[in-house]
């Protein structure tokens, strides 16, 4: 029994000098602290990144030129279902007839989709308006 808590002892003791020989680096509270700074300031942001009035003539731009091929693109459907209703038979009628169903929803989803897009871009730019004349109210105080 005596010789089990003797290698007990001995292996409590090694381990004892293996930790004092292979201690880690102690920080001392200032080197916490200053490290806890630089990583708050490597967080902080630099300045905006977007460049909002870049972004609101792209997407004017976006949303014109769609708008556009959306409307090039129903007017030439239209005619075309037009002309095959005015010079088709009876047979050719019908069919026009069942494929002006497809193309009144796909008109209404398409500009209906314009119609949100800008309304979405109107309310962003007003609050955005309203949030700045806010902040310029609250640095003239």
């Amino acid at each position: 029994m005596n010789t089990v808590k003797g290698i007990i002892k001995v292996f409590i003791i090694f381990l004892i000098l293996i930790n004092v020989m292979f201690l880690n680096k102690s920080f001392a509270v200032t080197d916490i602290l200053e490290s806890g700074k630089d990583f708050l300031q490597d967080g902080e942001p630099i300045g905006s990144v977007i460049n909002e009035t870049q972004l609101q003539e792209t997407s004017s731009d976006l949303y014109k030129i769609l708008l556009s091929i959306a409307i090039c693109v129903s007017v030439i459907i239209g005619a075309i279902l037009g002309f095959q209703f005015i010079l088709g038979s009876a047979e050719g009628k019908a069919k026009v007839s069942e494929a002006l169903i497809p193309y009144i929803i796909g008109c209404v989803v398409v500009f209906g989709a314009f119609t949100i897009w800008k309304i979405a871009v109107d309310i962003g730019n007003h609050s955005e308006d309203t949030i700045g004349q806010e902040q310029e109210v609250e640095q003239q105080k």
